[in-house]
């Protein structure tokens, strides 16, 4: 059995809703976001995709908002993330209550959140004064930022989907915080390392952004300014942004006790590996990060290397195999080989013992590296 998330999350789409075929149309873009520290040692990629495949789109007419619109998506909270998607199953999750922000004719409720050690989830409503505002809706994107209780703003990537009612002017938007590890930014460093240990979720949106088909009729004079370069990444993505909403919506949510003091399970490689050497690996509610890097390696990763580590996949003791999502952090070591992080779709709530990191290198040649549960202190 493979676990796909793209595949899993039409099915349940599919399930309960009619989707129009154009919305559920896959249409994959990578958007690159390099982040540099001031002595260019860190690198940062991930995958953007702003079309449908990311944010898996539902077009949901006459639905009522709230746990109703998410109940129309059935399981799909998170359901383009199979890993925090199994947290939520299994009750790692906190409902939120009349927490509703407003500001600039958008009101935004906080529904539901969750954290563990390295990511963070929450799902939002949102409700525009002006139903207009959906009126070529295809995609959106937030510009959040949460904060360590100290008040330091921690380095975040994101990922997310959302659902859209255009007749009641109401969206739900559900987003996946990754927590970098700060790039060698001193302040966003620290804020990483204490990230695990906030009792408050301190978020803050700045901006909404909203994308429509690259097809749609729209008044060109009525586009926000793009640079050109931006211009060909969306004209590339098959959307174009058509609305950007400015305002401050700011919110402070005490988080229960079932989120503090979550240790990793921590696996170790039973042994040494002649392409592939593991630096850490551990296992979370949301998902399991492995951090790896090549033995061999003499000059910086090609983009053919890149493509295998997309390929790397992890296969518990019953076969189940398990993808990792679509987004890589780099960085340099003090050996000059770069630490190549993944997150895979396993997680603490799946009970493994014992797993195999499957890889290939660049000759074709299958590598098996067997990962076992660490014995606890």
């Amino acid at each position: 059995m493979s676990i796909n998330f793209e595949d899993q999350m039409e099915k349940i789409l599919n399930d309960d809703v009619v989707i129009p075929a154009s919305v559920l149309k896959k249409k994959e873009i990578a958007f690159n976001q390099i982040r540099k520290s001031k002595n260019n040692k860190f690198k940062f990629q991930y995958k953007h995709k702003i079309a449908a495949a990311v944010a898996a789109v539902a077009i949901i007419g006459g639905a009522a908002f709230g746990n109703t619109a998410i109940a129309a998506v059935k399981n799909s909270l998170f359901g383009n993330n199979y890993g925090v998607q199994k947290a939520v199953d299994n009750g790692y999750i906190q409902n939120v209550d009349n927490n509703i922000m407003k500001s600039n004719g958008v009101e935004i409720k906080v529904s539901n959140v969750l954290k563990d050690s390295k990511r963070a989830a929450l799902s939002l409503n949102l409700k525009f004064a002006d139903k207009d505002s959906l009126k070529y809706f295809k995609n959106a994107k937030l510009s959040c930022s949460i904060k360590t209780d100290d008040g330091k703003e921690i380095p975040l990537s994101e990922d997310y989907s959302c659902s859209v009612d255009k007749e009641k002017g109401e969206l739900v938007f559900n987003d996946i915080l990754n927590i970098m590890d700060g790039f060698g930014d001193e302040n966003a460093v620290s804020a990483a390392k204490s990230f695990k240990d906030i009792n408050n979720f301190n978020l803050q949106i700045n901006k909404i952004e909203l994308y429509a088909d690259a097809s749609a009729q729209i008044d060109p004079k009525t586009l926000p300014n793009l640079d050109n370069d931006t211009k060909k990444q969306l004209q590339e993505a098959g959307v174009k942004l058509y609305k950007v909403i400015d305002g401050t919506w700011k919110t402070n949510i005490k988080l229960d006790n079932k989120f503090k003091d979550v240790k990793p399970i921590v696996f170790k490689a039973s042994e040494k590996n002649a392409f592939v050497n593991i630096v850490s690996a551990e296992m979370l509610p949301t998902g399991m990060d492995i951090t790896f890097n090549f033995n061999n390696q003499v000059k910086p990763l090609s983009q053919d290397t890149l493509k295998d580590i997309d390929n790397i996949t992890l296969v518990d003791d019953k076969g189940t195999v398990y993808k990792p999502t679509k987004w890589v952090v780099e960085t340099s070591n003090g050996d000059n080989k770069t630490n190549v992080t993944k997150t895979f779709s396993i997680t603490a709530f799946d009970k493994i013992s014992s797993l195999k990191m499957i890889v290939k290198d660049l000759n074709g040649n299958t590598h098996e590296i067997n990962l076992l549960k660490a014995s606890s202190n």
